[in-house]
């Protein structure tokens, strides 16, 4: 009989694409879990950065500086614009409409809901609008702010005041009105049919008509110009926040610029301001790539004294989203890539196809690092580096096999430059908000996979140390910070592949486990899984509690191999991993 310590020697990386026999001395599944340096730990955790709250769901975010060093970040979420500063949220989203409304109030008695009568007042439901100067009606009056409740029809809509109406009544006399830019889409929607756009955005049993047409969740392009943000809603206009003029004031339409583009990302070396899905001046043409003048986003009209242009793109039925690679831009449509490149007079840019079959999944789903351009299609990850290439995905089947693609726009990247990665937050297929992301090390050329609730994704900045991110509560969060979820534990898991635990042919006596360590703090748990044949049901020994006094784990099993199984689900607890080993002892063949 030999006894023997054997070396538990798992690669680095999730790899989800084999059976139990064909991805032997691998990880197979994890959550929460990355790989760094070759070696897995836990990821780190996140506190509130922020004490109070935006409104709506964040799909666009960036940093920059201003001139006097104050350090700002740009906020888009599908009801309003916000720069967040001092740690204060200040509302500057665009004021699209102003004006005055005769008599414009229809109270109900005992109610909080009132109608508001305005032609064609062009709402959508969660749009914030503004009365002033109002006389009393049915007993209230109504004066600041409000949201939208339901859009009865093209002339009507409702709000909710703070207190009942005491009368039936009609008046208010003549009110100042003004009406922020039109809430978009929180979620994608079917553009028409039933049940398109919000609940309460019509009048119940009113039948839509039907269409396959998407209106999708909106998302906003944010672009720093010196220290102001330029702002665009995919599908909307153009806006601009003049940080001189301080954070009460409303980002204002971009004067001369396209009237809609699909999105917007600034040539930084040439200072060129870049519109994508652009209107042409008749058309919104979701395949045309305009630009302004240079150092001047007013002038988008091309002349032979300015370097303003206009091209349009050859592949592709829409331009989805744009990265930046190493001194190129890459645009992504649905089917392929085109480099966009600068190149001076008199064309300004020169542009070639990059790629063909390698469409982006949403405008938010690739991200540059380290000169490469990486992003998300609906059934593939993919490089840009000269030319685009299908990066191979250890996960693949994990992820594709469980998204949600009709919420295909929140998906979003990001990276964290401190662990080498490159990471995309995606809705799963029973989930219609952000709850998954996978990760990829640039490095190391592994994966891994885990799941949190963020909108939105921010490397270190200018305001932060650390990545901060957006939550669907209205939170910043800064991540890799302490080693809990805010106050809660950071649930993680990983599970191996079957590792043989001598040559494969013999059965062995499983004593303990002997536990490796580089650092490891709280309460862990690790249980293992056996089997004599490959086609036996594994049998489960544990879990047994772990932790940096555990120098030996009596976990005991007779088999031919057998899977490790590493968790812990209780606050204050952090890892990372090396090389574990078996207490063995032969036992022959049968």
């Amino acid at each position: 009989m030999t006894r023997d310590l054997t070396d538990i020697p798992i690669a680095p990386g999730i790899y989800a694409e084999e059976t139990d026999r064909g991805a032997e001395n691998r990880w197979k599944a994890g959550w929460n879990v990355r790989f760094f340096k070759g070696l897995p730990e836990k990821i780190g955790g996140w506190v509130k950065a922020s004490t109070n709250q935006f409104a709506g769901a964040c799909r666009g975010m960036i940093d920059w500086l201003g001139l006097d060093g104050r350090r700002y970040i740009g906020i888009g979420t599908h009801k309003k614009l916000y720069v967040f500063t001092g740690g204060t949220f200040s509302n500057v989203t665009p004021i699209a409409a102003a004006g005055n409304l005769t008599d414009p109030f229809d109270t109900t008695d005992g109610s909080v809901t009132v109608q508001v009568t305005h032609s064609a007042h062009g709402l959508t439901v969660g749009t914030t609008v503004y009365f002033s100067g109002a006389d009393p009606v049915g007993g209230v009056t109504i004066d600041g702010a409000y949201e939208v409740q339901g859009v009865l029809g093209t002339d009507t809509y409702t709000i909710l005041h703070s207190s009942a109406a005491t009368s039936t009544a009609t008046g208010g006399g003549t009110v100042a009105y003004q009406y922020e830019v039109s809430a978009g889409p929180i979620n994608t929607v079917a553009g028409l049919g039933w049940g398109a756009g919000p609940w309460g955005s019509g009048t119940w049993g009113t039948p839509r008509t039907v269409s396959n047409i998407l209106r999708a969740a909106r998302t906003w392009s944010l672009v720093p110009w010196g220290e102001d943000l330029i702002a665009n809603y995919r599908n909307g206009p153009i806006y601009v926040w003049d940080a001189s003029s301080g954070l009460a004031t409303r980002a204002a339409l971009v004067s001369g610029a396209p009237a809609t583009t699909k999105g917007i990302i600034l040539s930084a070396e040439d200072r060129h301001l870049i519109a994508y899905g652009a209107h042409d001046g008749s058309n919104l043409d979701p395949l045309l790539v305009r630009w302004c003048d240079q150092e001047n986003y007013t002038q988008w009209s091309p002349s032979s004294t300015n370097t303003a242009g206009d091209k349009r793109l050859d592949y592709g039925n829409e331009i989805v989203g744009a990265v930046r690679a190493r001194g190129e831009i890459l645009l992504v449509t649905d089917t392929a890539a085109h480099a966009m490149y600068f190149i001076g007079p008199p064309y300004t840019f020169g542009f070639r196809n990059v790629g063909i079959g390698c469409g982006m999944a949403g405008p938010h789903a690739g991200i540059e690092h380290l000169g490469s351009a990486y992003y998300m299609g609906e059934d593939n990850f993919y490089v840009y580096n000269g030319t685009v290439q299908t990066l191979p995905c250890d996960v693949k089947s994990y992820v594709f096999g469980d998204i949600n693609l009709f919420q295909k726009a929140k998906i979003h990247a990001g990276r964290n430059q401190k662990f080498d990665e490159v990471i995309w937050f995606y809705c799963s297929a029973a989930a219609t908000e952000i709850d998954r992301y996978v990760a990829f090390n640039v490095m190391d050329r592994t994966w891994s996979v885990g799941g949190f609730p963020r909108t939105k994704w921010l490397d270190r900045n200018v305001a932060y140390a650390s990545p901060i991110a957006t939550s669907i509560d209205g939170y910043l969060y800064a991540h890799e910070t302490g080693v809990n979820a805010d106050t809660d534990p950071l649930v993680y898991s990983l599970e191996s592949w079957d590792i043989d635990l001598g040559s494969g042919s013999e059965i062995l006596h499983l004593k303990a486990l002997i536990p490796d360590y580089k650092a490891i703090e709280g309460n862990h748990e690790v249980a293992i899984k056996v089997r004599k044949y490959p086609s036996d049901t594994p049998v489960t020994k544990g879990p047994a509690a772990i932790s940096a006094a555990s120098k030996r784990v009596p976990l005991r099993a007779r088999g031919r191999q057998m899977s490790l199984v590493v968790s812990g689900d209780e606050v204050d607890t952090s890892f990372r991993m090396g090389t574990w080993r078996a207490d063995v002892v032969q036992h022959g063949k049968r």
